[in-house]
């Protein structure tokens, strides 16, 4: 690896790791600590404008946000890139935004894929909603339709710790359904969302990712492993790390990030 390669890596470590510093936890009974703002598949508002300046969208070719509306009344912020019949919903973790995922956005657009990346209600250039569906996992849903507005006919959702909590209960809400999810260090629960719930009513494919040193959400993904009731899940447990922290390290990172990948790819064919 070049000496450039070495400083965009070590960039990388350095905003996930302060990313998942600032990512939602539990307590001992399974709730988590945090509350994210009250916010939940709406037309698309009129383009962003220079507030969402975001130093990620600068380095990245191509990729224009843009405004969306959610049914609980949120206005999210979002950017697509790549194109494909399959589309990946990058959902960030508690404290982040769509820069948390716009990399790996790019990665899979590179193999033909098209992945929108966002920001949730009340964070980075998002606008919190109102509404009685407001909250994180109705910006999923959102997401999700937006990606179908632009011709992905297969959805797979893909989240970070508070991301793959909301994915994970989105997945039982959208319809027609998505074609699989991915939860990276998911709560059983954030706030009013309650995923572990949710699993007994889960039929899609899903991925679990979790790392030995990630308590309580290893104790969480191997409870909700157990109880959805999809045909294809699988779990993989990793050395280190928490949310999209657990991509970044080296030779860990490739691995889990192929395994992904394989997943996608095959619910992709389907």
């Amino acid at each position: 690896m070049g000496r450039i390669g070495r400083l965009r890596l070590a960039g990388l470590l350095l905003s996930v790791t302060l990313l998942a510093g600032a990512c939602d936890h539990q307590d001992a009974n399974g709730r988590t600590t945090g509350r994210v703002p009250a916010t939940p598949v709406g037309s698309v508002a009129p383009p962003a404008t220079s507030t969402l300046d975001k130093s990620c969208l600068r380095e990245a070719s191509g990729a224009r946000p843009f405004r969306f509306r959610t049914a609980g009344g949120a206005v999210l912020v979002g950017v697509v890139v790549g194109r494909g019949r399959t589309g990946l919903v990058l959902a960030h973790g508690r404290g982040g935004d769509l820069c948390e995922w716009l990399p790996y956005a790019q990665r899979f657009a590179e193999q033909g894929y098209q992945a929108l990346a966002f920001d949730f209600e009340g964070s980075g250039g998002s606008r919190a909603g109102s509404g009685a569906d407001a909250g994180i996992e109705t910006d999923v849903v959102a997401a999700a339709g937006q990606l179908r507005r632009r011709g992905a006919d297969r959805i797979v959702l893909v989240g970070s710790s508070m991301g793959a909590t909301a994915a994970l209960a989105a997945a039982t809400r959208i319809r027609p359904p998505v074609a699989g999810v991915v939860s990276l260090s998911g709560a059983a629960a954030f706030g009013a969302v309650n995923a572990l719930a949710a699993m007994p009513h889960l039929r899609v494919p899903v991925l679990f990712v979790t790392a030995d040193d990630d308590e309580p959400f290893l104790g969480a993904a191997r409870a909700m492993y157990r109880r959805a009731r999809s045909a294809d899940k699988r779990l993989l447990v990793a050395s280190r790390g928490h949310g999209s922290v657990i991509l970044a390290f080296p030779g860990q990172g490739p691995r889990v990030l192929a395994a992904m990948r394989r997943f996608i790819t095959d619910q992709a064919r389907r």
